[in-house]
């Protein structure tokens, strides 16, 4: 990185003194100047990207943060959270996934809900017969 900022540095000034001057050739310097230090600069980035890109593959960078549509917030902000928390702490790489798993666990919650009232009805329903058996006539 040094290296490069060295030779961009070098060829900036080179390209500042020897820019041709004068009033037909307004702005050459700070333009030929420019261009030095600008591919210097996407060089850079371009090799942070590649970089990184490796590091992940190795599993040494982490992911970055999944990203979700902001329709999809406004729309279904609890589910989108829920799937969003997902993403992040269980590792689901798929927002359709996230999703479909987030839907499963609210049906099988709702179904025990369903299942835990039916079993009250139920038991009050014994109870209630229980009483009905051991009343005492007098």
């Amino acid at each position: 990185g040094l290296l490069v900022w060295t030779f961009a540095g070098a060829a900036a000034w080179f390209n500042w003194v020897h820019a041709p001057r004068g009033l037909d050739h307004a702005g050459a310097p700070q333009f030929f100047a420019g261009m030095s230090l600008s591919a210097a600069v996407l060089f850079d980035r371009a090799l942070k990207q590649t970089r990184r890109a490796a590091l992940r593959e190795q599993g040494l960078v982490p992911r970055p943060l999944p990203q979700i549509r902001t329709v999809r917030w406004l729309r279904a902000p609890r589910e989108t959270f829920r799937a969003w928390s997902l993403m992040l702490l269980e590792g689901v790489r798929s927002l359709d996934e996230a999703v479909e798993e987030v839907r499963d666990d609210r049906r099988q919650k709702a179904a025990e809900r369903l299942r835990q009232r039916e079993a009250a009805k139920l038991e009050r329903a014994r109870i209630k017969a229980y009483n009905r058996q051991h009343r005492v006539w007098s």
